[in-house]
């Protein structure tokens, strides 16, 4: 096994995938939430006149939630990489033991 160190990283794409991770958990969430919202809205509209918002207010939380999570993930991702490359020359990079791949026996 040989190891390397990782000394920079490319802000964009691990911003990207900061947030596109960060959405993908997000929807997952806002999916089982409205599960639990959407019923309870719907319980409260027919009884409470005037509570129409709780029912908008899961509908859009499938939409908006991951957005605002891909965003914020994304922003974050890069203040992640910055950083990195700014310490990693300083103190050391992060250490990554690889293993190389067996050739094609032929």
């Amino acid at each position: 096994m040989e190891e390397k160190t990782i000394r920079s990283v490319s802000p964009v794409p691990l911003a990207l995938m900061s947030g596109a991770v960060s959405g993908v958990i997000a929807f997952v969430m806002a999916v089982l939430m409205s599960l639990f919202w959407l019923p309870y809205a719907a319980i409260t509209l027919r009884n409470l006149p005037g509570t129409g918002w709780l029912f908008i207010f899961g509908s859009f939380m499938i939409i908006i939630m991951p957005i605002v999570a891909f965003v914020l993930g994304f922003i974050e991702g890069l203040i992640v990489a910055v950083v990195y490359n700014f310490l990693a020359p300083r103190i050391g990079g992060i250490k990554v033991r690889v293993e190389a791949a067996n050739p094609p026996q032929s």
